[in-house]
């Protein structure tokens, strides 16, 4: 994974060591890393994937500017001095973040609640 990327062994170490924490892959023996449910899903649905990478790139960078922008905005209630304004100066990634909702929308395994 070092090789087909800009990151050192070490650092992808560490990534995949915290993947494993979160059960998004799966050491069945020691050096011998597999996919889990969950990086299969995420490498095989591109509606999840697109959801994921819609919530981590994009919602959770403008979520972290929400204090910034209530001391620069502070009270005011004008609509272009919002949360909004202060974080998203970049596109939401227009047709990914599309399909990621409508997955989010969509997918019946989302449905807290479905039955059975």
């Amino acid at each position: 994974m070092a090789a087909s990327s800009s990151l050192s062994e070490s650092d992808v170490r560490k990534i995949v060591r915290y993947a494993i924490t979160q059960r998004i892959f799966e050491e069945p023996r020691p050096g011998v890393i597999t996919h889990s449910a969950v990086s299969r899903l995420l490498a095989e649905d591109s509606g999840v994937h697109d959801h994921v990478t819609t919530c981590s790139d994009d919602l959770w960078q403008a979520a972290a500017q929400t204090c910034n922008a209530m001391m620069k905005f502070h009270d005011s209630e004008e609509p272009t001095e919002t949360v909004r304004n202060e974080s998203l100066t970049f596109a939401l990634g227009g047709f990914r973040f599309d399909f990621a909702l409508q997955t989010f929308v969509t997918w019946r395994d989302w449905d807290i609640g479905k039955k059975g």
